[in-house]
């Protein structure tokens, strides 16, 4: 009984947009063929009787017309919506790739710092770099001590 429920929901659901036109052609063919007790004998007095309803014609016009703006609005809203996430999805994107790309920097970085070695071999790594700055850090200070003018402050 359940499945037998689920299978005409199922199909209601993919066919209920026939209703509708089934119901106005139906009325169309009624009204046509004059089943319906309507004003007038042939199809021009009939016509005359039709004209009668122009406000209604009028009133669903402007209807028509405030749904289509109605519906701009709120596409023109999505949109906006939309180029904002593309905007975030971007610059989400592009903090991901530099992540990547630093990353991969700092692997090689620590992989070619692990090769540095002395001539002798007894320093590796990071402690090379630190004995060359030293060095040339003690160097470059005793080129400045002979460097400045040597002033005598006795005979001033």
């Amino acid at each position: 009984m359940r499945n037998a429920w689920t299978v005409l929901l199922a199909t209601w659901r993919r066919t209920w947009w026939l209703l509708p036109i089934a119901l106005m052609g139906g009325i169309s063919a009624i009204f046509y063929r004059g089943y319906f007790p309507l004003q007038g004998k042939d199809i021009a007095e009939r016509g005359q009787f039709g004209d009668s309803f122009g406000v209604l014609n009028s009133l669903f016009t402007g209807l028509g017309f405030g749904g289509l703006i109605a519906t701009l609005l709120v596409q023109q809203k999505q949109l906006r919506q939309q180029e904002q996430q593309i905007r975030v999805q971007q610059l989400s994107e592009q903090t991901r790739h530099y992540e990547e790309t630093l990353h991969r920097l700092l692997a090689l970085y620590a992989s070619t710092l692990a090769e540095v070695s002395t001539v002798q071999g007894d320093l590796r790594g990071r402690s090379v770099l630190r004995g060359s700055t030293d060095r040339v850090f003690e160097a470059k200070k005793n080129d400045l001590q002979f460097a400045m003018p040597q002033i005598n402050w006795t005979s001033i």
